[in-house]
């Protein structure tokens, strides 16, 4: 993780060799959006709340073949 503020939690992790990008989902599995980069900031959550995340690696073997998920990033915004 890279930091958090009331609102916005930044998170980054090691690039993998020929990804072409990268989906984000949240700690129950539901996707929320992807990233050309090793990277990612969600924002508009709530002050002194917990979240969890995991990242997918697509690679180009295939039309939106996906690696196996990340370990789970959990992160709590600051308090308001």
């Amino acid at each position: 993780m890279t930091g958090t503020t009331s609102t916005t939690i930044s998170f980054q992790w090691t690039e993998v060799e020929n990804a072409t990008s990268y989906k984000i989902y949240d700690g129950r599995g539901g996707y929320l959006e992807s990233s050309n980069d090793a990277v990612a900031t969600m924002e508009g959550l709530a002050p002194g709340t917990s979240y969890s995340y995991t990242v997918t690696a697509v690679n180009p073997a295939g039309k939106g073949v996906e690696s196996g998920k990340s370990r789970v990033i959990h992160a709590t915004t600051t308090a308001k």
